[in-house]
């Protein structure tokens, strides 16, 4: 209730301002090409989809899985070690082609997470933002996650949504906000 998704949904372009201005390097979000400026964005939520299939169409979605399958899978390496997901898929027998079950059945919370960040990274965003992405995840699975975090840095930016200050600990500023203001950075 303080504005934290409202601000992502304003970054976004999703929600435009009652009052005042949104810029992207100087210029007002009025004049950004919508969805050129959405194409560069990465978003995962605490709930992000996991679709039935493989770790393999999870990661390059369905529209480019048929293309991918008997190409080079490097993009697709890459994205799986970014997230610290590239370790467990090696020891799957069926690796890449591992089924995830229903909704991800057959993973944990930590690995559906590190699975929708390869996901988003896959697309190479030069944006990521994480709303609330680690709060429903023990504390092992979110000092994985926070290691992917910390791998990311200096790559792309990351926005993070957290209630946690541990998830929060090595990002370079910090806004607290309450009461639909900036409390302290």
């Amino acid at each position: 209730g303080s504005g934290k998704t409202s601000i992502v949904d304003m970054l976004t372009g999703i929600l435009l301002p009652n009052s005042g201005h949104v810029f992207l390097d100087k210029t007002p979000f009025e004049e950004i090409a919508l969805l050129q400026w959405r194409s560069k964005i990465g978003y995962v939520s605490q709930e992000h989809p996991i679709f039935s299939g493989t770790i393999l169409s999870n990661v390059v979605g369905g529209n480019h899985f048929d293309n991918l399958e008997n190409s080079d899978l490097t993009p697709v390496w890459e994205a799986l070690e970014l997230a610290n997901m590239a370790e467990f898929v090696r020891n799957r027998p069926a690796g890449l082609k591992t089924n995830v079950g229903d909704s991800g059945a057959q993973l944990s919370g930590g690995q559906k997470q590190r699975l929708a960040i390869a996901r988003e990274l896959f697309r190479s965003p030069e944006v990521l933002i994480l709303d609330e992405a680690t709060s429903a995840l023990d504390g092992d699975n979110e000092l994985v996650i926070q290691q992917s975090i910390t791998d990311l840095q200096n790559t792309i930016t990351i926005i993070i949504i957290a209630h946690r200050l541990s998830t929060v600990r090595k990002v370079d500023k910090i806004f607290v906000l309450g009461g639909g203001t900036v409390k302290e950075s």
